[in-house]
């Protein structure tokens, strides 16, 4: 059973779009995040070379959700946050999607790059 995701005040997220880090996130967080999001334009932002898990994938494959991809190793790198502009505009929210890390309870979460 995953732990819920707690997203303050969703209320006061800005209306002329945002970006959301969780830590963590699996299919099932994902699914409540998404639904708690209801009515927003929601893209998911991953890193090409980063390790979901099959259920995750697997969501967001299938989710019904924009996605955009990103590698590190891109030449274009800077790029990236131009191109993902128009995916925040009008009530928009750019999801990153954390890949499989190794972090425990209490302690920060580093994601491997």
């Amino acid at each position: 059973m995953s732990t819920p995701i707690e997203v303050r005040s969703l209320d006061r997220l800005p209306k002329d779009g945002c970006l959301i880090v969780p830590g963590r996130l699996d299919a099932n967080q994902a699914n409540a995040l998404a639904s708690s999001l209801a009515g927003r334009n929601i893209t998911w932002l991953v890193e090409e070379t980063v390790t979901l898990t099959e259920k995750l994938q697997s969501y967001l494959q299938h989710s019904g959700h924009r996605g955009a991809a990103f590698s590190k190793i891109d030449e274009s790198l800077p790029d990236v946050g131009v191109n993902l502009g128009p995916k925040i505009e009008a009530n928009g929210v750019l999801i990153f999607v954390p890949g499989i890390t190794n972090a425990r309870h209490g302690s920060s979460c580093h994601i491997p790059s």
